[in-house]
């Protein structure tokens, strides 16, 4: 049968500071004092695992995440903007989720969300999400190490999932409907398997077992 050929863990950042729910996160958030905390824990457990590379997302909260895990595990580590979290339209930042302002803009683009390349003013369109989700698939997969490790953010982590499910004909309705099902919390971590050159399949979700015994 086909043999698993790349094992990726992909980690979703810890805690930041700037986390009112309430409110789209600015793009710059830092750490809380809890997510540095969640961090440590995840590295601990990580140390045992034979990852060759770390790829993560250059935005701080990522950053800081892939450093503390890198304590631990000494290995290269690149920083790529192709980890970068989804980018929403500047519009959205800092307003309140439940707002006029952004229900108004999100009501858009329930309007228009089965269209590949609709754009309501400055952020990426579905096509371009998913290109960007087959180049960082190419990334990650492209060295000789056959465990990689990947820290990026929430949204964007999901989608790069359901391209590995749907590959490049995925529709919106599909990547949306993915991407809503499978929530992930802060240090989740998800690992899939490759086997053979581009079939995938997902072993675990969301796993936080580093933060038992901890609430």
């Amino acid at each position: 049968g086909m043999e698993i050929t790349k094992t990726v863990y992909f980690v979703r950042h810890g805690e930041s500071v700037e986390k009112p729910e309430r409110v789209h996160q600015n793009l710059d958030a830092v750490l809380s004092d809890n997510g540095i905390k969640q961090a440590e824990l995840l590295a601990k457990q990580m140390a045992g695992l034979p990852i060759g590379i770390i790829f993560s997302s250059p935005l701080q909260r990522a950053r800081q995440t892939a450093e503390i895990i890198n304590h631990v595990l000494q290995k290269p580590i690149e920083f790529s903007d192709l980890l970068v979290e989804t980018r929403k339209p500047s519009e959205l930042i800092g307003k309140e989720k439940e707002g006029v302002e952004a229900k108004a803009i999100l009501a858009q683009f329930d309007l228009h969300g089965h269209e590949e390349d609709w754009k309501y003013s400055d952020e990426e369109s579905f096509s371009e999400r998913k290109q960007r989700a087959a180049r960082t698939i190419e990334l990650i997969t492209c060295g000789e190490h056959a465990q990689v490790l990947v820290v990026a953010h929430g949204e964007i982590i999901r989608f790069i999932l359901a391209y590995m499910l749907f590959g490049k004909e995925m529709t919106p309705a599909e990547a949306y409907r993915f991407v809503f099902f499978m929530r992930a919390d802060n240090t989740g971590v998800a690992t899939c398997h490759l086997w053979g050159q581009d079939s995938w399949s997902l072993a675990g979700w969301n796993d936080l077992s580093h933060l038992n015994g901890r609430g």
